[in-house]
């Protein structure tokens, strides 16, 4: 019994080792790989006239383990001359998710700022520019419906871009908004009020609701 015990642990033994062997191997193949690939990168760059530039959108909405592995990825494999990334993202958005991949006691934003080189926040222009964005993508997207060369739609994606600059709506916002004032069907004199109303089913959709059931006093 103990010689079979002992011809056991032996096996288990080579075994094991044969494993971390494996594994040793592929750890220093894929390291390679990546040096390799780094390497073609950094060539293709340096080949070209103007750096290559890649728009990451949106990776705050990932799920928090794929958008954490996104960052240090790019980080590992994109950290080459001519190469930049730009992260369009919500921050604070974004920090949860690293939080939610690493731990609440992690100092997200400290984390974060080994992977930027440095961040910009970019205002949205006010409902007083003249070239309110907002307002020319209610226009553009009216256009798509085939509604922008009536007055009303005009008076609408005037009146529910300036509203939507007011209370910080979000392009997604917007386009709901358009969508639903489509839909409503042929609007004239009232097209102000309805992108008011509209405006507040996108921004507080539970006082909307309340309103819409007769309760005088759910805007206090």
């Amino acid at each position: 019994l103990g010689e079979a015990l002992e011809e056991a642990v032996e096996g288990v033994g080579g075994l094991l080792e044969k494993q971390i062997e494996k594994k040793l191997e592929a750890y220093e193949s894929e390291k390679q790989s990546a040096a390799v690939y780094r390497n073609l990168l950094e060539n293709l760059a340096v080949s070209l006239t103007n750096p290559i530039v890649v728009f990451v959108d949106e990776l705050d909405r990932c799920r928090p383990d794929f958008a954490v592995k996104t960052i240090e990825r790019i980080k590992h494999f994109f950290e080459v001359p001519g190469v930049v990334f730009v992260l369009l993202v919500n921050r604070p958005q974004l920090c949860a998710s690293i939080r939610g991949a690493y731990g609440a006691d992690l100092d997200a934003d400290a984390y974060l700022r080994k992977f930027l080189l440095f961040s910009l926040h970019l205002p949205k222009l006010s409902a007083n520019s003249y070239d309110d964005f907002n307002i020319v993508y209610c226009k553009a997207i009216l256009s798509a419906y085939g509604i922008s060369n009536s007055k009303a739609g005009t008076n609408f994606a005037e009146q529910f871009g300036a509203v939507s600059s007011a209370l910080g709506l979000e392009f997604r916002d917007l386009e709901r908004g358009v969508a639903l004032y489509a839909l409503a069907g042929p609007i004239n004199n009232s097209s102000p009020l309805v992108a008011w109303v509209i405006a507040l089913k996108m921004w507080k959709p539970d006082i909307y609701a309340r309103l819409a059931k007769g309760e005088a006093r759910a805007h206090a």
